[in-house]
């Protein structure tokens, strides 16, 4: 085998300029062949049969507002101070407000109110839910709700 691979190495480098030309001849022609029998390409990822698949086409059919993409909002009290103090609660649910007006959301799920709080009482996970998936989101849709945070820093 030594010998076998040995030669073939000895006889590129010798013909070194016809391996190349060979091996751009074999590219183009890939290149060539998928333009154009590749066909189209799709960012959708299903797997038919699977128990999650089954969930999320009930789930898109029995309610179609959960079904698009969502997104997350950390909240974090100063060193010392709880999310659950009143000024805070009142502009994490303020911020929650302003980004139930972004483009594109369908709901989102307020902190606060759903007591979606760790236990140390210094952080809180907002939900936002996204009518569309998220392949489909416009340009401005995140950072319209990025903008709804800036309150909240």
């Amino acid at each position: 085998m030594a010998t076998l691979l040995y030669r073939l190495g000895r006889g590129a480098f010798r013909r070194r300029r016809a391996v190349l030309a060979g091996w751009l001849f074999v590219l183009a022609a890939v290149f060539t062949g998928m333009a154009s029998y590749g066909g189209s390409t799709n960012e959708e990822f299903t797997i038919p049969g699977s128990e999650s698949q089954t969930a999320m086409d009930t789930l898109k059919a029995e309610l179609p507002s959960a079904a698009g993409t969502s997104a997350q909002i950390v909240f974090v009290a100063p060193e010392g101070h709880k999310i659950t103090e009143p000024r805070y609660a009142r502009v994490v649910s303020a911020t929650m407000a302003e980004a139930d007006k972004a483009p594109q959301v369908v709901g989102v799920t307020d902190p606060v109110r759903s007591k979606l709080i760790s236990p140390d009482r210094t952080a809180a996970l907002g939900q936002v839910r996204y009518e569309v998936k998220k392949a489909d989101l416009a340009d401005g849709s995140l950072t319209a709700l990025e903008k709804t945070t800036e309150a909240a820093n």
